[in-house]
């Protein structure tokens, strides 16, 4: 921390365990403090440096990528890495976490996005990552409703069998006692 007062600026260390201040270090002049940021901001300036761009693919790379795909009539390479990767993107989402199937949620919205590439009208929108999001999760939704309805269906075996079902099972048919036995 720091503070200033009368042209001069005091760095200030504070204990983490509480707010009091520690020690006061040396007064510095204001002119040389810019001139200890100015130093700094060259340093992260260095032409060696690369830059970090904090998106992954950018709207605009795949929708060129699309339309040129679309007047050549196949999907090239390029774009089908860009979809695979919002793929995995997606699917390492904190909504997706810890499914054990999210590989076939995967693969499933891959095989959607193979078939219907082609359906995006860039005539009439601009978005393309948006419409491909949206169709990577519907087909990732499509996958967890049809593990639901068979884990639902299991779990009446197992109950019909007189085996123990799935706790989920047994939470959802909490309220409705007579559904379960």
């Amino acid at each position: 921390m720091f503070r200033i007062e009368n042209d001069y600026v005091t760095l200030v260390r504070f204990s983490e365990q509480s707010n009091s201040e520690l020690e006061e270090a040396k007064d510095i002049k204001i002119e040389d403090y810019k001139e200890v940021i100015e130093r700094s901001i060259d340093r992260a300036k260095r032409p060696g440096r690369k830059k970090i761009n904090p998106h992954y693919l950018s709207n605009a790379e795949l929708y060129n990528e699309v339309v040129e795909c679309k007047k050549r009539g196949e999907m090239s390479d390029k774009l089908c890495r860009m979809l695979q990767l919002m793929c995995d993107n997606i699917a390492s989402r904190w909504n997706f976490f810890g499914y054990t199937y999210i590989d076939e949620a995967k693969a499933s919205a891959m095989l959607n996005l193979v078939i219907k590439w082609d359906r995006f009208d860039h005539e009439k929108y601009n978005n393309a990552f948006a419409y491909y999001t949206r169709c990577i999760l519907n087909a990732f939704s499509l996958v967890l409703r049809t593990e639901k309805e068979e884990r639902v269906k299991r779990d009446k075996l197992l109950v019909e069998m007189g085996m123990d079902p799935s706790l989920t099972y047994q939470m959802d048919t909490k309220e409705n006692p007579d559904e379960y036995y």
